[in-house]
């Protein structure tokens, strides 16, 4: 209870971050849970040597806590593209805003609604794109919003680091055994945003 206190309880009601959005999601607020959670992980590394929180997150080979998701629930009623752009502002501060240039792998819905949904100092950082589809190899990538045409490289050209939004569910043998033969380290080379 003192942890939740100190980071300063839920959030509840309208957020700053969706001012200029005028639907439902903005005006009852919503993802509380999902903005205490990412509090937590900003306060508990900006503040962890001050002692204020005075608690380090580690990984755990165990599940802690399973969320319950219920049909009829406010959460079962958040639009995807709210949580994805509260998961998105979360990914920038912790990770993007550490890396100078970055590359997403995947030109599908995922990978474009990533980087659509990134503010402006973020999409400069996007060097290209990576795709397993030769379609997508050969015609490159091109966003109308920032209207600028990105590379699309196969993934086996993959040069950290990565951003990885392709679901998992999707594919997931395949693609692990993809990221398996590049060698790479997750957290460390990249990252997988889904």
């Amino acid at each position: 209870r003192r942890t939740f206190d100190l980071v300063g309880g839920y959030a509840i009601g309208p957020d700053e971050e969706f001012k200029s959005d005028h639907s439902d999601a903005n005006r009852f607020g919503l993802c509380e849970d999902l903005k205490f959670f990412y509090k937590y992980l900003d306060e508990t590394e900006t503040s962890y040597t001050s002692g204020k929180l005075n608690r380090r997150l580690v990984m755990v080979p165990k599940i802690l806590l399973t969320y319950r998701y219920v049909p009829g629930s406010m959460s079962s009623q958040t639009p995807r593209k709210v949580l994805l752009r509260l998961r998105v502002r979360a990914f920038e501060r912790r990770v993007l805003s550490k890396w100078t240039t970055f590359t997403i792998w995947g030109v599908g819905r995922d990978g474009k609604d990533f980087y659509n949904m990134l503010r402006p100092e973020f999409k400069e950082k996007v060097k290209e794109f990576l795709d397993i589809d030769e379609k997508k190899i050969k015609n490159g990538y091109h966003n109308t919003s920032v209207k600028k045409t990105y590379n699309v490289r196969h993934f086996s050209e993959a040069t950290p680091p990565i951003v990885i939004c392709v679901a998992l569910t999707r594919v997931e043998t395949a693609l692990k055994a993809n990221i398996n033969t590049l060698k790479l380290t997750e957290g460390v080379d990249y990252y997988h945003f889904t």
